[in-house]
């Protein structure tokens, strides 16, 4: 029985019929006693056994009949009304002949008057209230002798009072039942709610940020928001963004909203969960949210490390009745979001951490067996034509020994860039490593190191194609080894009688320098890897060129200090091509640097 009183089920409708045939019986077998037992009011035998008689048998036949098939909820809900009906008229029959006014079962109205103020509502009581007293009134005047108006005026009061205690008691039994029927939906859905958000507790116990944004917005869903969202936050642009969502338009999900609309941007503005009950009244909507109708939402605040980083967002199109329980559930499943962000946000950084500790490892190894070799290569020959030229200084002519010396010198200048890199290498690490930026005329810094490096590129056909008016704003001396490491790597490596050549050409405001080779170029799965500290390309057994793998590290390196970056382009039997942009003085004066 809902709230209203009215039956809601064939069972709960059944119950009443079975409830007024036994109430019927009851009242059949008293009747029948009362006539075949000694008695002080007259009545009329035969009449009275008829009336009990026509009662046993409507009590046989609604007992018998098949109530619970083939009847219609209509007729369900009917029945208990016309078997009232027909006991209120068996009874004023009864009373007819037995005695009229004299006879004492109009009593037997009272227990039909409660039966139906407990089942039925006010309308049906009062009606059948109005039956019964014109009924039993019907029945004292249709005696010869009717009884005195205040006897009937008494007995009505008397089924008055009746029909008030019980129409009261009815009332209270459905305001209990209302308000147990209320609190049990209310601690369902209370159950439900917590019940959702322990799913989501489960589902959330993952490492991967991004599995656990999934697990929360595939949450929110459940817990009856027809789209769910999460935003990152971005406090330094002021803005938000959609990192996943369900639901909700793409135009929304691709757009980058500042903190001054929609409710995300309320919720960051003023920390705390925000509940808009019809979203068409919002004073700053998001546009594509509002065009699609949505009318209730929710937002609430996901929190790292104490700052607000995301933001959780329920919505539907419907207007909902969003209950202190849902807000409690969903700043609860916030709450478990940012306890399991924060985990897999720490587990994350140790495994970076770990990642790092082992490329370290892998450099100090890659350190150890690089530079040992080619440390051990420039000392072993300065040692050999030093002691050379202590033993043998005499015996050799001045040719073998200028000879000896040229040699010893050319592998100490190969230790000293060596040592030289790594010092650098170390200061760039230590943040101590200054650049002096200035305009720098790009066609004599390279004519110079052409020159410089002739030995080195005797072998090849070298072309340089450099506008002599161009200028960069770079470090003089650190551009220049940078080019000597670029240039020097290609002659080193592409074979004799190739051409190498340098390009220096102006690209909007920045100049691109490009140092290029027609070498065997380098292999694909090594392109990622180089530039790398120690990192050399090919098997380090079977390499027949001298070098730590620092030239190209410290090239790039020295270019991020300066803005840039080494791009390289090569192709396997081609050439490789390296190239960087610097810019040029008068974007650094219109920048204020």
């Amino acid at each position: 029985m809902s709230g209203s009183g009215r039956v809601t089920t064939t069972a709960h409708r059944g119950r009443p019929i079975r409830v007024g045939v036994r109430l019927c019986a009851l009242t059949m077998l008293a009747l029948l006693a009362y006539a075949l037992l000694p008695h002080q009011e007259r009545i009329e035998r035969i009449p009275f056994l008829v009336l009990t008689s026509v009662g046993i048998v409507g009590v046989i036949m609604m007992w018998a009949f098949p109530w619970r098939r083939g009847v219609s909820p209509r007729l369900l809900e009917l029945v208990p009304a016309a078997w009232a009906l027909f006991y209120v008229v068996l009874t004023s029959g009864a009373i007819i002949v037995s005695g009229g006014g004299d006879s004492a079962l109009y009593l037997l109205y009272i227990p039909v008057l409660l039966f139906i103020a407990l089942v039925y509502p006010l309308n049906y009581q009062i009606a059948l209230l109005v039956v019964t007293m014109v009924s039993y009134t019907t029945a004292i005047l249709l005696e010869e002798e009717p009884a005195p108006a205040g006897d009937l005026v008494f007995r009505l009061f008397i089924l008055g009072i009746a029909f008030a205690i019980g129409s009261f008691i009815s009332s209270e039994f459905r305001r209990v039942i209302t308000a147990e029927t209320r609190a049990r939906a209310e601690s369902e859905r209370r159950a439900a709610l917590f019940q959702t958000v322990a799913v989501a507790a489960r589902d959330i116990g993952n490492l991967n940020p991004d599995e656990v944004i999934r697990a929360v917005v595939h949450a929110t869903r459940r817990l009856g928001f027809e789209a769910a969202n999460i935003s990152e936050v971005d406090h330094e642009t002021q803005t938000y963004a959609s990192l996943y969502g369900l639901g909700v338009p793409d135009e929304y999900v691709n757009a980058r909203l500042p903190f001054t609309i929609g409710g995300v941007g309320t919720c960051i503005r003023e920390d705390r969960t925000i509940v808009v009950d019809d979203y068409r009244d919002f004073k700053v909507p998001v546009p594509s949210l509002q065009k699609l109708g949505f009318r209730s939402v929710m937002a609430t605040p996901i929190r790292l490390h104490g700052e607000v980083r995301a933001v959780l967002v329920g919505g539907a199109r419907e207007q909902l009745r969003i209950s202190d329980e849902e807000v409690e559930a969903f700043e609860l499943l916030a709450a478990q979001a940012s306890r399991a962000l924060e985990v897999a946000e720490g587990f994350e950084q140790k495994n970076q951490a770990l990642e790092r500790l082992r490329e370290l490892d892998r450099m100090k190894s890659d350190f150890i067996a690089t530079v040992s070799h080619e440390i051990r290569t420039p000392l072993t020959a300065i040692e050999g034509f030093g002691s050379t030229l202590e033993r043998y200084y005499e015996k050799l002519g001045r040719e073998e020994r200028l000879e000896l010396l040229t040699r010893l010198n050319a592998n100490s200048r190969v230790l000293h860039d060596i040592v030289t890199n790594l010092l650098d290498f170390s200061r760039i690490e230590e943040g101590k490593f200054a650049i002096e930026l200035r305009p720098v005329g790009l066609a004599h810094r390279v004519d110079a190191l052409v020159s410089r490096l002739q030995p080195l590129l005797s072998e090849h056909v070298v072309t340089v194609d450099v506008d002599g008016e161009l200028l960069v704003q770079a470090d003089p001396l650190l551009l220049d080894r940078v080019l000597e490491n670029l240039l020097a790597n290609a002659a080193k490596y592409s074979p004799p009688g190739t051409r190498l050549w340098i390009e220096g050409a102006k690209e909007d405001d920045h100049v691109r320098v490009v140092v290029g080779d027609e070498g065997p170029g380098i292999p694909a799965d090594e392109l990622e890897r180089l530039g790398e500290r120690f990192f050399r390309g090919g098997d380090p057994n079977d390499r027949r060129i001298r070098g730590a793998g620092l030239g190209l590290a410290f090239a790039k390196e020295v270019l991020e200090l300066h803005g840039s970056s080494l791009e390289v382009i090569s192709s396997e039997q081609v050439g490789t091509k390296f190239s960087f942009a610097l810019p040029t003085p008068a974007r650094m004066e219109r920048e204020g640097a």
